[in-house]
């Protein structure tokens, strides 16, 4: 692959991240993630583990990584994409031949992602030239495909399989939220050789130092009123605030409407309103 064309590719990467991003953006804090099916309390940093174990090893080709409705998977797996071009921004010359070139495919985006989905993704997402996407699929450079929202299209199809991705030189991470997960669920994202494993990882909630975390952000981000202590004063005089602060999402809504809201039902929760003046 050419440099110009890499430089296409990122540009292009990035121009579509940005059209997609939500809200928090600017606000990111590094996620924490456990084995799907193993106990919460044996938490890594994801993004350490998706470097060290999945793109590293032989033994996956396909990352799924679920977690509940706002907890960040979108937002990480864009991080993602654009922390791997970032590394080699300032030189695509120096891009390493077998490092993977990574492309963040929304899959919402495509038209039947069944069929084509790579090629439907660099024409329409990325606007390449016909020349262009036959020079990158010709030239078996190992692809890191994340395609995110697999619930979203409300389907039962196994992409992987569907799209002959067992011959791509490359990677697949998958996004999915918990609940759309069936009982065979596994069906829809095991290559059918089988002869690489699939590896699961679901992100966990908030734990009080993420929260301590995004908070600091905030401020510095928005520059309330209020400042970290008190913002940490509001928030333990309503303990019920605890169970509701599960993930970045639900956090940012608390935040941006703690001080009306403290105001408003002080008296309910029989809370001293005084307490309350920043």
């Amino acid at each position: 692959v050419t440099s110009e064309l890499l430089k296409r590719l990122r540009e292009e990467t990035f121009n579509l991240i940005r059209k997609w991003q939500g809200i928090g953006t600017d606000l990111y804090v590094p996620l924490d993630s456990c084995f799907l099916h193993s106990n919460a309390s044996t938490r890594f940093d994801l993004i350490t583990s998706v470097h060290e174990i999945f793109l590293r090893s032989h033994d996956y080709k396909i990352l799924l990584l679920t977690g509940n409705s706002g907890s960040g998977k979108t937002l990480f797996s864009q991080k993602l994409a654009r922390k791997i071009w970032v590394h080699y921004e300032s030189d695509c010359n120096n891009y390493p031949a077998n490092d993977f070139i990574p492309l963040w495919i929304p899959l919402l985006s495509l038209d039947h992602p069944e069929k084509n989905l790579l090629r439907k993704h660099l024409k329409y997402n990325l606007n390449l030239l016909p020349e262009e996407r036959r020079q990158l699929l010709d030239s078996q450079s190992p692809l890191l495909l994340i395609l995110d929202g697999y619930d979203e299209l409300n389907i039962n199809s196994n992409l992987f399989n569907d799209n002959d991705f067992s011959q791509l030189p490359g990677k697949v991470i998958f996004t999915c939220r918990d609940e759309m997960l069936k009982a065979d669920y596994q069906q829809n994202f095991i290559s059918i050789e089988r002869t690489q494993q699939l590896l699961e990882y679901r992100l966990l909630p908030f734990d009080m130092e993420k929260e301590e975390v995004y908070l600091r952000k905030y401020i510095d981000h928005h520059k309330p009123n209020w400042d970290f202590d008190t913002y940490q004063k509001h928030l333990q005089q309503i303990p019920e605030l605890d169970q509701l602060i599960t993930n970045p999402f639900i956090l940012s809504i608390v935040l941006q409407n703690l001080s009306s809201l403290v105001e408003k039902y002080a008296d309910d929760l029989g809370l001293n309103r005084s307490a309350f003046i920043a």
